[in-house]
């Protein structure tokens, strides 16, 4: 039996950017000194199919669940070191709601200069997949499909260098590690593959000349070996990108040629894209075409639009690429489509609704998923420090050939941020 994996649902989104304020409150703190960051949220959910079964045992759970966070920054006009913390404790009347679930851990450096940047960041995650609560997605931001019974951890490490930003040619260098592993049960991943500890290295280069103060030339090239236990030999993959960006008084028109070679055999891709900044808003859009050597062709693109409303906003994002960096390390075509629109009912109060909808096909097998969640989530300032929210969530899924799953999900929820700074 599958399960199901997608971008969090509105619900799950506002829950965890409630439960780690100090990820976000870190982010905008640039005066210097030293922060604190504290959050604690305690939470009644209540789930009708918690572990997305198609069958007819769809029992209903009720969980309590309390987070903590913590983060610490220091910032000087020249560099930033952040460090941030968060888990949670649940209890309820689910099978697997006892314990400590969901811990995170997430440093980063950044040192900058006139001429250069340092960037250097690393993360751990554990994820209990029964929990069906997992975001998966693969090395490009692509969502992925990983369901079953497993604890899944996460450990990535990257460091970025660029140079020459004051000359007509700049230059960067990057590296990423990914370590993904499995223990106390199993995990699938798209096809009912079965899934094993495994690692990815990334090594990459890009320059950008300056043609003319309007007009730029990029120029990327990145290598990646991926390692899966039980495998006879390592994959490497190779991608040359190129593109050139025109800066025009209402937004940037660019276009972008590609070649990826892989396990799969060679791709290549060919878009352009327009971004416009408007008086209400942003609205992008890049469109192209990508195409196999062995004979497949797939649109890609993205679309993306923001519009200031007077006691809102609103957000919609499109897009669809392929892409082989993920768990599978096989090539799938994923299409991603998000909408949120949010409003403030009254100074202390506001409304958000979110619809969020993730298709991933494998382009040998065409076996696909499919995820949707549709959610709401009402909020309302308490004092200062202390918040409340309500919400509701429903959740679609769908597996070849024609497995398909149906959740509700209801929460109420209390927390309390607060900020020192030194």
């Amino acid at each position: 039996m599958m399960s199901f994996r997608h971008p969090k649902p509105l619900c799950c989104l506002v829950m965890g950017a409630v439960a780690v304020p100090a990820i976000l409150a870190a982010q905008s703190y640039e005066t210097g000194g030293i922060q604190l960051t504290f959050g604690t949220t305690f939470r009644l959910e209540a789930t009708d199919n918690k572990g997305l079964r198609a069958d007819a045992d769809k029992s209903g759970s009720l969980d309590a669940v309390a987070g903590l966070s913590f983060g610490l920054l220091t910032a000087t006009p020249a560099s930033s070191f952040a460090v941030n913390a968060s888990g949670e404790a649940r209890a309820g009347t689910s099978a697997d709601a006892s314990g400590i679930t969901a811990p995170r851990l997430s440093t980063a450096y950044n040192r900058s200069s006139a001429d250069s940047t340092l960037d250097l960041s690393a993360t751990f995650s554990q994820t209990d997949l029964s929990r069906n609560e997992a975001v998966v997605a693969d090395d490009i931001g692509l969502a992925g499909i990983v369901t079953g019974t497993a604890i899944r951890r996460a450990v990535s490490a990257r460091a970025g260098l660029t140079w020459g930003l004051t000359s007509r040619i700049s230059y960067g260098l990057s590296a990423a590690v990914d370590k993904v592993t499995y223990t106390g049960g199993s995990a699938t991943g798209l096809d009912g593959t079965a899934l094993q500890d495994n690692r990815r290295l990334t090594l990459g280069g890009t320059s950008e000349l300056d043609l003319t103060k309007a007009a730029h030339l990029t120029l990327g090239l990145s290598y990646s070996i991926f390692d899966e236990d039980g495998a006879r030999d390592t994959s490497d993959t190779t991608t040359l990108t190129t593109g050139l960006s025109i800066d025009r008084p209402l937004g940037t028109v660019g276009a972008t040629l590609g070649v990826t070679d892989s396990n799969a055999g060679q791709r290549y891709s060919v878009s352009a894209g327009r971004t416009l900044a408007l008086p209400s808003g942003t609205v992008s859009g890049q469109i192209g075409v990508s195409l196999s050597d062995r004979g497949s062709t797939a649109l890609i693109g993205s679309i993306g639009a923001s519009r200031d409303l007077p006691d809102g906003a609103l957000n919609f994002e499109l897009s669809r690429d392929v892409s082989v960096q993920n768990e599978q390390d096989s090539e799938q075509l994923t299409t991603q489509l998000s909408l949120a629109y949010t409003r403030s009912l009254t100074p202390l109060s506001g409304l958000e609704v979110g619809f969020n909808l993730a298709q991933v096909e494998d382009t040998q097998t065409t076996r696909q998923s499919q995820d949707a969640t549709l959610g709401a989530t009402y909020t309302r300032s308490l004092t200062p420090d202390w918040s409340a929210a309500a919400g509701y969530s429903y959740r679609y899924a769908k597996d070849d050939p024609g497995v398909t799953a149906r959740s509700n999900t209801v929460f109420l929820q209390l927390r309390r941020s607060f900020v020192t700074r030194y």
